[in-house]
C-alpha cells in the first residue's frame, strides 16, 4: 500500500473538490475513508504526486460508519480481501448482500450447464 493524495470532484459545474488521503492498493485502485465511508475507487495519476478518481465510475463503499485510524482500517480490509479467492468472496460477501452478477465471463458459444449432464 502506497500513500497517495486523491482529488475527488468536481462532479458538476460549480461543484466542490475534496482532497483525500488514500492508499494505492494496485496501479489504478485506491482505498480511502471519506465522510465515514471506506471507499475502493479507480484512480488515474495526474502531474505531481496526485491521483484523481475516474469521473465515469462511482467506486464502491466497502464499509459505512468507518471509525478509528484510516490506515489501520484500510490495511485490515485490504488484507482480508487479498486473502479470499473469488468463490469465497462471492459466497461470503456478495451472497450476503444479495447482489446479482451479470459480468461473470463465460466461454463464448457455450451455454451454462448444471453439471448433471456428465
Amino acid at each position: 500500500m502506497k500513500p497517495i493524495t486523491v482529488i475527488n470532484g468536481p462532479y458538476s459545474e460549480g461543484g466542490s473538490v475534496k482532497i483525500e488521503r488514500a492508499y494505492l492498493v494496485s496501479p489504478s485502485i485506491a482505498m480511502y475513508v471519506s465522510d465515514g465511508n471506506l471507499w475502493l475507487d479507480r484512480v488515474i495519476p495526474v502531474p505531481g504526486r496526485l491521483f484523481e478518481t475516474y469521473v465515469s465510475d462511482a467506486g464502491i463503499i466497502l464499509t459505512e460508519e468507518a471509525s478509528g485510524d484510516a490506515e489501520s482500517l484500510i490495511a485490515t480490509v485490504y488484507a482480508a480481501l487479498r486473502s479470499m479467492d473469488a468463490f469465497e468472496f462471492v459466497t461470503s460477501v456478495l451472497l450476503e448482500i444479495g447482489i446479482d452478477l451479470d459480468r461473470i465471463p463465460l466461454p463464448p458459444d457455450e451455454a451454462p450447464t448444471t453439471g448433471a449432464e456428465t
